[in-house]
Protein backbone atom coordinates (compact mmCIF):
# COMPACT_ATOMS: atom_id res chain seq x y z
CA UNK A 1 0.00 0.00 0.00
CA UNK A 2 3.06 2.30 0.19
CA UNK A 3 2.70 3.02 -3.53
CA UNK A 4 -0.70 4.58 -2.86
CA UNK A 5 0.67 6.89 -0.17
CA UNK A 6 -0.35 10.47 -0.94
CA UNK A 7 1.26 12.20 2.01
CA UNK A 8 -0.21 13.70 5.14
CA UNK A 9 -0.55 17.30 6.24
CA UNK A 10 1.22 18.55 9.35
CA UNK A 11 -2.04 18.55 11.32
CA UNK A 12 -2.82 14.93 10.41
CA UNK A 13 0.71 13.80 11.32
CA UNK A 14 0.49 15.71 14.60
CA UNK A 15 -2.80 13.98 15.43
CA UNK A 16 -1.46 10.56 14.43
CA UNK A 17 1.90 10.78 16.23
CA UNK A 18 1.06 12.92 19.25
CA UNK A 19 3.69 15.53 18.36
CA UNK A 20 2.66 19.16 18.10
CA UNK A 21 3.05 20.92 14.75
CA UNK A 22 5.87 23.01 16.26
CA UNK A 23 7.67 19.79 17.32
CA UNK A 24 7.30 18.50 13.75
CA UNK A 25 8.81 21.71 12.36
CA UNK A 26 11.63 21.44 14.93
CA UNK A 27 12.29 17.85 13.80
CA UNK A 28 12.43 19.04 10.19
CA UNK A 29 14.73 21.95 11.05
CA UNK A 30 17.22 19.57 12.67
CA UNK A 31 17.11 17.05 9.84
CA UNK A 32 15.26 14.25 11.62
CA UNK A 33 12.57 14.20 8.93
CA UNK A 34 12.31 15.75 5.48
CA UNK A 35 8.72 16.26 4.38
CA UNK A 36 8.10 17.06 0.74
CA UNK A 37 6.31 20.24 -0.24
CA UNK A 38 3.14 20.53 -2.24
CA UNK A 39 3.01 23.00 -5.15
CA UNK A 40 1.38 25.44 -2.71
CA UNK A 41 4.27 25.03 -0.26
CA UNK A 42 2.54 22.91 2.37
CA UNK A 43 4.45 20.09 4.06
CA UNK A 44 3.52 16.60 2.87
CA UNK A 45 4.75 13.82 5.15
CA UNK A 46 5.50 10.40 3.70
CA UNK A 47 5.32 7.01 5.37
CA UNK A 48 9.04 7.06 6.23
CA UNK A 49 8.72 10.37 8.09
CA UNK A 50 5.72 9.12 10.03
CA UNK A 51 7.58 5.92 10.97
CA UNK A 52 10.62 7.96 12.09
CA UNK A 53 8.35 10.05 14.32
CA UNK A 54 6.74 6.90 15.73
CA UNK A 55 10.22 5.54 16.53
CA UNK A 56 11.13 8.78 18.30
CA UNK A 57 7.88 8.58 20.28
CA UNK A 58 8.64 4.96 21.27
CA UNK A 59 12.14 5.97 22.40
CA UNK A 60 10.67 8.77 24.51
CA UNK A 61 8.20 6.34 26.12
CA UNK A 62 11.16 4.10 27.02
CA UNK A 63 12.79 7.02 28.81
CA UNK A 64 15.30 7.99 26.15
CA UNK A 65 15.70 11.64 25.36
CA UNK A 66 16.58 13.23 22.07
CA UNK A 67 19.44 15.68 22.14
CA UNK A 68 20.98 17.46 19.21
CA UNK A 69 24.71 18.06 19.28
CA UNK A 70 25.29 21.81 19.56
CA UNK A 71 27.74 21.89 16.64
CA UNK A 72 25.81 19.74 14.20
CA UNK A 73 22.27 18.54 13.72
CA UNK A 74 22.88 14.79 14.07
CA UNK A 75 20.49 13.32 16.66
CA UNK A 76 21.93 11.58 19.70
CA UNK A 77 19.76 9.23 21.73
CA UNK A 78 20.85 8.57 25.30
CA UNK A 79 19.45 7.61 28.64
CA UNK A 80 20.50 6.73 32.14
CA UNK A 81 23.83 6.97 33.91
CA UNK A 82 27.05 7.61 32.02
CA UNK A 83 28.05 3.96 32.38
CA UNK A 84 25.42 2.90 29.82
CA UNK A 85 25.75 5.74 27.35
Amino acid sequence: MIGAWKGLTISKVAAETGFSPSALRFSECHGLISPARTPAGYRSYDAASVETLRSIARAKRLGLSLRLHPCRSAPLLWSGPASIR
